[in-house]
C-alpha cells in the first residue's frame, strides 16, 4: 500500500523520538491512531450517505413503472430530469 522502505521508516521513528521524547512517543502514537480512526469513520459515514442519496435519486427520477392493458408491469425511463426542458412550438395559424 505504502512504498516506504525500512530506512525511511527508521528515519521517521528517530525524528518522532526526537520530537516527543521516549516517554511521550507512545501517547502521541495513541492519540494519532484515535484521531485517524475518527476521520476514517466520519469519511465512511459521509461516503455511505452520499451513495445512498445518489441511489435513491437515480431510482426516483429515472425509472418509473406502469401497467399496460394486459396487466404487465413495464419500466419507463423518465429522462426529463437529465435534459433541459424544451417547450413544444405552437403551430402557426394560417391566414386565408
Amino acid at each position: 500500500m505504502f512504498d516506504i522502505s525500512f530506512s525511511e521508516l527508521c528515519l521517521v521513528l528517530i525524528v518522532a523520538l526526537a520530537l516527543f521524547g521516549p516517554h511521550d512517543i507512545l501517547v502521541a502514537a495513541k492519540n494519532s491512531a484515535y484521531y485517524l480512526k475518527k476521520i476514517k469513520k466520519w469519511y465512511e459515514g459521509y461516503r455511505n450517505y452520499l451513495y445512498k442519496e445518489l441511489d435513491l435519486y437515480s431510482q426516483k427520477n429515472v425509472v418509473r413503472y406502469i401497467t399496460d392493458q394486459d396487466g404487465v408491469m413495464r419500466e419507463i425511463y423518465d429522462l426529463s430530469s437529465m435534459q433541459p426542458s424544451i417547450k413544444p412550438e405552437k403551430p402557426e395559424k394560417k391566414h386565408d
